[in-house]
């Protein structure tokens, strides 16, 4: 179970680090994408999140609603 939460942990880090590097480097953050993906993660039921075909539309690769 641990190291399966340290994966989820390693990815979700990557991810992150990619939204990090666009802010630090002074590009537009409003409109980047990412091919990577977060897992589905309790926030984005908590938030009420459209989802098409199963799948959310927000919150795991974008960090725009557009």
């Amino acid at each position: 179970m641990r190291f399966v939460q340290f994966l989820f942990f390693k990815h979700a880090l990557a991810v992150m680090t990619k939204f990090r590097n666009v802010c630090a480097h002074s590009d537009r953050l409003f409109d980047f994408r990412t091919k990577d993906a977060l897992c589905d993660m309790k926030i984005h039921e908590r938030l009420f999140l459209p989802r098409e075909q199963g799948r959310y539309v927000y919150g795991k690769m974008t960090c725009s609603h557009s």
